[in-house]
């Protein structure tokens, strides 16, 4: 699958249709039918859940990581711009995708790399079972040996 044909186009909006637009594929992807809770299939045939209430915390992000890591007070263009690989990339659809197990202290969580795409997914453990996504973005090759150093591969395509 071409990730690139799935990239939406958001060069020519401005920051606030960016956020609008960003919004509404959000919705269109994971909550057709409404609701605040949609289901995503993953490569083996467990459950990820996503929550509405988990749009500002997966598409915004900081003006300045390194001196406020933690804010979400700006729209992250590249983030909405790739919501549309999120799915096919969890069901196991893209070549070059790794899944893997990563300890945490409070609780399991997986995290799938598209290795040439820089592109990450992490999704977090349930208390009652399955997985609920977190967020998504390009990180760095830095980042992601990290975010695998002591973890384990489950799955590659």
């Amino acid at each position: 699958m071409d990730l690139e044909l799935l990239k939406t186009d958001l060069s020519w909006m401005t920051e606030e249709e960016v956020e609008a637009e960003g919004f509404r594929l959000y919705e269109q992807e994971f909550f057709p039918d409404g609701g605040n809770r949609g289901e995503i299939r993953l490569h083996d045939g467990q459950t990820a859940f996503i929550f509405r209430d988990r749009f500002e915390h997966a598409f915004r992000t900081s003006p300045d990581r390194i001196r406020h890591p933690y804010s979400k007070s700006k729209t992250a263009h590249e983030r909405i711009e790739r919501i549309k690989w999120i799915t096919p990339i969890l069901a196991g659809k893209v070549e070059g995708t790794q899944c893997w197990l990563v300890p945490d202290r409070r609780r399991k969580r997986r995290l799938y790399v598209v290795v040439q795409e820089q592109y990450i997914i992490w999704l977090e453990e349930r208390k009652d079972g399955g997985w609920k996504f977190s967020t998504a973005y390009c990180a760095g090759k830095q980042d992601i040996q990290r975010y695998t150093n002591g973890s384990v591969k489950l799955w590659e395509i």
